[in-house]
């Protein structure tokens, strides 16, 4: 009359190992967040003589089974004079064990002044890419320059912090594995390589007065394309994914201020590329402002599309190193789209480019040939003009000079469903660089549909009335509404951005 559980289904053959009971997890005596001075924690779970294991270099405590059991056994509180990322998972004998419990503590000083040699010391590797320096120190010309000196735990306070905490051998193992490799040094055949390895990583995000909290365990990529060379660029953006075999297959939270949606399969954490500080082009580092792409977004949303993609800035903490400034951001993909327009992501595809991300490119072949053939009733059916027009009128708007026709846009629609086709900014940071900057490119109709589009005259008076309704009266557009948008990502790492 015993329930026991078990974690794998093996239908058609003899069970797995059965668990006797689940270990409640473990407890902290303090919360993660900013420390000043030294302090213990104690840690506990309320399963009868179970072994607490608990690690301080971000490796995973114990094991998913408990039969392989890592780290250290607890006996007591643990002293943390410095930055410290501690993980702990109660273990009990024929018992399924806990889940891992992460909590970053992080010291200010540490965080500006980790000497390289130190990192180093702790395993890190000294080259990333084979050849390129390794970087995990603050500049000291910055933090000791009395111009910023006084502001630095201001900078470092001003937004929220993100804290990834995972084994160091996840990011900077040098084997050229798919399995073992480290995800952020190693770049495989080209510049692009290892783009789809994932690792299981610990998220958690807090923030200087406690208002805001989180901690959740998900799968971790490297991001983007050119900009994953070492050579243009040694600091990555990064995605977020969810999945049931990290513990949860969809992360709930009230991300971003304003927006109806709660809950994500996927985070994009964009570290800047072009038009940033650490590019490898003179030119671009003058023009370094970490507004732009963000802005385009904001400015879909002001125009009315509530799928236009919300944004937040955190610093981010790599095992307890400071990375930078990064744009916290929803990725336009199919659940995207579903999560703001309804339908079954399944059913959704999703273009990068031209290239399907997910689902297949039929329907969007299908809604191309719709286009070609002028059929004004069946285009408004698989395309969502205004939300189309007002994507365009953007990227001319402001001027964008890299949009492509492989890349540097994403689309998400069509499906068996045939649901209308939306599009979405995508590494919009070549855009407002001049005050004479107009057009798109290298290609001036990314997309292929705008020039024949344009060619029907009710597609022509729809584009008009856009304009009118964007660029006049107060519209989205006007230079007021502008600056306002600008302004208010302004005041919101005018601060921060000191640390980057």
């Amino acid at each position: 009359d015993d329930w026991r559980f078990m974690v794998l289904a093996t239908p058609g053959a003899l069970n797995s190992m059965p668990y006797e009971g689940l270990v409640a997890d473990t407890k902290f005596s303090r919360d993660r967040g900013f420390c000043d001075g030294p302090f213990e924690v104690a840690i506990t779970c309320k399963t009868p003589d179970a072994i607490i294991y608990y690690t301080l270099d971000g490796s995973e405590p114990g094991s998913a089974t408990g039969r392989l059991p890592k780290g250290r056994i607890y006996a007591g509180p643990i002293p943390i004079t410095g930055t410290t990322c501690l993980r702990a998972r109660a273990i009990k004998d024929g018992w399924l064990p806990s889940d891992v419990d992460t909590h970053t503590y992080i010291f200010l000083a540490d965080a500006m002044t980790t000497k390289q040699a130190d990192v180093i010391a702790r395993g890190y590797p000294d080259k990333w890419f084979g050849s390129y320096s390794a970087d995990y120190e603050m500049d000291p010309e910055i933090y000791n320059n009395p111009a910023y000196s006084n502001l630095m735990d201001d900078a470092m306070l001003a937004i929220p912090t993100l804290s990834l905490v995972t084994n160091k051998d996840n990011f900077f193992s040098q084997t050229k594995d798919a399995q073992t490799g480290g995800i952020y040094i190693y770049t495989g055949h080209s510049s692009t390589g290892g783009q789809d390895w994932e690792r299981p990583v610990s998220v958690e995000l807090f923030t200087a007065d406690g208002a805001r909290e989180f901690h959740v365990d998900c799968g971790i990529r490297i991001q983007g394309g050119e900009s994953r060379s070492p050579q243009k660029m040694p600091k990555h953006s990064l995605g977020l994914r969810f999945r049931g075999e990290y513990g949860t297959s969809q992360f709930k939270y009230p991300l971003f201020d304003g927006s109806p949606v709660e809950s994500f399969d996927s985070l994009q954490l964009r570290g800047f590329f072009n038009n940033a500080w650490a590019h490898w082009e003179a030119a671009q580092r003058q023009r370094t402002q970490y507004i732009r792409d963000q802005w385009m977004h904001d400015s879909m949303l002001d125009m009315g599309q509530a799928d236009g993609g919300y944004g937040a800035y955190v610093h981010l903490y790599i095992n307890g190193i400071y990375w930078g400034l990064y744009d916290m951001q929803e990725r336009p993909v199919s659940e995207h789209y579903a999560a703001y327009n309804g339908g079954d992501p399944d059913r959704i595809d999703a273009i990068n480019g031209g290239r399907a991300t997910s689902g297949t490119t039929q329907a969007w072949q299908e809604m191309r040939s719709i286009v070609q053939s002028k059929d004004w009733t069946r285009i408004q059916e698989v395309i969502d003009i205004d939300e189309f027009i007002d994507w365009t009128l953007l990227n001319l708007f402001a001027g964008n000079v890299d949009l492509k026709t492989d890349g540097n846009w994403r689309a998400a629609g069509g499906g068996p469903d045939r649901r209308p086709w939306r599009f979405y900014v995508w590494d919009g940071e070549h855009v407002c660089e001049s005050t004479t900057q107009n057009g798109n490119s290298p290609a001036s109709d990314p997309t292929g549909l705008f020039t024949t589009l344009s060619g029907i005259e009710e597609f022509r008076i729809r584009f008009g009335d856009r304009v009118q309704k964007h660029l006049f009266n107060g519209g989205a557009l006007t230079a007021e509404r502008n600056a306002e948008r600008y302004t208010k990502r302004v005041n919101e790492i005018e601060t921060a951005v000191i640390a980057e």
